[in-house]
Parts: structure tokens; C-alpha cells; sequence
């Protein structure tokens, strides 16, 4: 058997964030594929292993949201590091992280897909991986002609302090007062997004018809419930540890020797209530898209379409090609690949499975379109979010 690694892990797990779980579950997993390693969660590698107890060692490796003082000890031991905080204010160290710019750009996307040209993004932006999610935000939606995007920043997080919700209250109060549904609106947290939910439904505006909502925590718990549930960006936090735990590997072999950085994309949006709605100012358009993405699995034609929403074949083409830049068939095939996209993140689909939920005709016929429109195989992109 060969001699087992002691790797240390501090990931901050007190603190029970969601994402620190997931980081260290994707550890955990990876731990368990090799039998060499042994995980140790321990927030202060630093003093060793069982210090001054008999028979102690240091860590052969360690995965951490690195500070200073860790950074410093690792370097000057000579421990292999590997750092998963994106915002450390240590430069300079090998690290898995999340792509924040995309995560910017997929909430841009999500919610201009849905016909929304006027976005609003909140939050804090005072750590770079925030500062990192408004960029991408904004340069996506500015790419795009007649889209307005306005930006509330908080001067901090308020939780529990009442002099501070009080402020940040009245800056989401002025804020709102410059905008006029439909809009779209981009937050940091679950809890920021029941805030300004809250705000828009006192002020007789409907979720997600006049505004809609996304945000970067897909935590269950709180974007399920209460109603209207929240739509949530998927970091696949687990895969970020995995791959940090590769990383480690591969430094350990020496295939890594200078700092190696790694950003990974997010696995796609969980559509929820909070943006369940088409945008789209014409209401006969709106309401076949309705239609459309309620019956992907059936055999869907133009005639159909038209009879289910009271209107001609000739009509609703043109008026889908007027309002959206594309025709109804166009639309369905987009429906259908956001619908496969979402069930390929889910571990354990098989292609069949995700050809029949999707409403494809056969594993085949989805290969085709996805190498179409997305350049690779449904089983590369499935490949792509998951572990490993």
C-alpha cells in the first residue's frame, strides 16, 4: 500500500456556507478515488498535526481559502498550496476558482434570452471575485443594442444591524424609484433577493412578470422557498474542489512547479419562479412561447402553435419574427437545448433520458443539434459540468 498523503483542509467549514461545503464535498470525493490520501479538516494547518503528541508531521499538502499568514507558512515549509478563494488578497498561488466574468455573463444572458431590456444589477462590489461578476454583467449587456443596465451598490452587508438595513432600505427604495417595469434584476444573495422582492411587490409589481430576479447562491433552501422560489446561478462548487484536489496531485508529481490557475465556468442557471416569464412586449408572442416551453416533449407544429393561441400560421410567424428575430420553430430548438443544457448538469442522465425530456426525437437527433449550434456532443458537455 502505498504511503498515505496527510492533506489538510481549510476551508473555512464553521462558517456552513454552502459553497465552502461543496468545495470540500468535491475534496472528499476525490479523496475517496485515491486511497493515498487522508483529509484532515483543520483550519490552522499551521500547527501540524497533533503538535508535540508523539510521532507528529506535517501535512504533505494543503487546500484552503488562503490568507496571509497560511501563505507565508506554506511557502516557507515548502508544503504544496493549493487556495480556492478567489478574492485572497494573496497574489501569486496555484488555485481552482470559479469564472466570475462568465458568471456575470450567464445572469446577462439568462435574463436577456427572457426579453428583458432593462437590467439592474445589486450587490456589494468591494471583493474582486463581486467586482469580477458586475464586469462580465455589464459587458454582456452592453453588447447588446437597446439594453439599459443600472447598478445599486451597497456601501456593506447589513445582516441584523438596524441602523444598516435601514440605510440600505432606503438606498433599494431610491433605487427602484428610478426604474419602471419589466426590468430585470441581478443579485448577490437569496437574501438580498427576498429584500428587493419584497420592495417590488408593495409597490403592485408582479414576480416575475414586471421584474424579474437571479442570483449567485443557488442555495435550496432559501431560492425554493417561500414563494416566488429564486432562480440561481450553479457554480458546481463540488467540481472546484475536485479539480483543486487534482491540482494538488499534479503538484505533488511536479507536473505543476510555477503557480497554475484554474477557472471554471458554472454548470448553467436553475430556473425558478423568479424568472419563469418571457419578456416579450407582444402578448400573442408571449403567450405561444408560454406554450411552447410547456410542451417540449410533444410533436409541436407552426399550425398547432397558432391554434392553441387563437391566431393563423402566417400571423404568428411574422409576429414571432418581429418581436424576438426568429421564427417559431427557431424558438423551440432554443427551448429545447436550454431544457437539455439544464438536464445534462444533473448527475446520473443518461443521453436517452435527455433526448425524451428535452423533446428530441432520438439521442442522435440531440447529438446533431448540439454539435450544430454548440459545437461538441451532448456527452462532451455533460462531461464539461460534472466531476472529474
Amino acid at each position: 500500500m502505498p504511503d498515505q498523503r496527510q492533506i489538510a483542509i481549510a476551508l473555512e467549514l464553521n462558517q456552513k456556507y454552502p459553497w465552502h461545503q461543496g468545495v470540500y464535498a468535491g475534496v472528499a470525493r476525490y479523496a475517496e478515488e485515491h486511497r493515498d490520501w487522508t483529509c484532515i479538516i483543520d483550519e490552522c494547518p499551521q500547527i501540524g498535526l497533533a503538535d508535540g503528541a508523539p510521532r507528529a508531521r506535517r501535512y504533505d499538502g494543503i487546500i484552503a481559502r488562503v490568507g496571509a499568514p497560511l501563505a507565508r507558512f506554506a511557502s516557507r515549509h515548502r508544503i504544496p498550496l493549493v487556495n480556492t478563494w478567489y478574492s485572497s488578497p494573496v497574489g501569486g498561488l496555484s488555485g481552482v476558482y470559479p469564472d466570475c466574468y462568465a458568471m456575470g455573463e450567464l445572469c446577462a444572458d439568462h435574463l436577456l434570452e427572457r426579453g428583458f431590456r432593462q437590467l439592474g444589477i445589486a450587490g456589494v462590489f468591494d471583493a474582486l471575485s463581486r467586482r469580477e461578476v458586475l464586469r462580465g454583467f455589464t459587458d454582456r449587456a452592453e453588447r447588446e443594442p437597446e439594453v439599459t443596465v443600472s447598478v445599486l451598490e451597497y456601501s456593506g452587508f447589513a445582516y441584523g444591524n438596524l441602523a444598516a438595513e435601514r440605510r440600505m432600505r432606503r438606498s433599494q427604495n431610491r433605487w427602484l424609484d428610478r426604474l419602471q417595469p419589466p426590468l430585470a434584476i441581478k443579485c448577490e444573495s437569496a437574501y438580498h433577493t427576498r429584500q428587493l422582492q419584497h420592495l417590488c411587490q408593495l409597490r403592485g409589481w408582479n414576480i416575475p412578470e414586471d421584474v424579474a430576479f437571479v442570483c449567485d447562491e443557488n442555495d435550496p433552501v432559501t431560492c425554493d422557498s417561500p414563494t416566488p422560489s429564486i432562480s440561481a446561478v450553479d457554480c458546481n462548487w463540488e467540481r472546484i474542489g475536485y479539480e483543486a484536489a487534482r491540482l494538488l496531485s499534479e503538484m505533488f508529481g511536479g507536473e505543476s512547479r510555477n503557480p497554475t490557475v484554474r477557472l471554471l465556468p458554472p454548470a448553467g442557471i436553475v430556473t425558478r419562479q423568479s424568472t419563469d416569464f418571457y419578456a416579450v412586449t407582444d402578448p400573442l408572442v408571449q403567450q405561444a412561447v408560454q406554450y411552447l416551453s410547456t410542451h417540449l416533449r410533444e410533436s409541436v407544429t407552426l399550425p398547432r402553435v397558432a391554434k392553441a393561441v387563437q391566431t393563423s400560421p402566417r400571423t404568428l410567424q411574422r409576429r414571432f419574427e418581429a418581436a424576438l428575430g426568429r421564427g417559431v420553430s427557431q424558438e423551440l430548438r432554443r427551448l429545447r437545448i436550454a431544457c437539455a443544457k439544464r438536464l445534462l448538469m444533473q448527475r446520473g442522465r443518461s443521453i436517452k433520458d435527455v433526448a425524451f425530456l428535452a423533446g428530441f426525437t432520438s439521442s442522435k437527433r440531440l447529438g446533431e443539434v448540439f454539435q450544430r449550434e454548440l459545437g461538441c456532443a451532448p456527452s462532451d458537455y455533460q462531461e464539461r459540468q460534472s466531476i472529474g
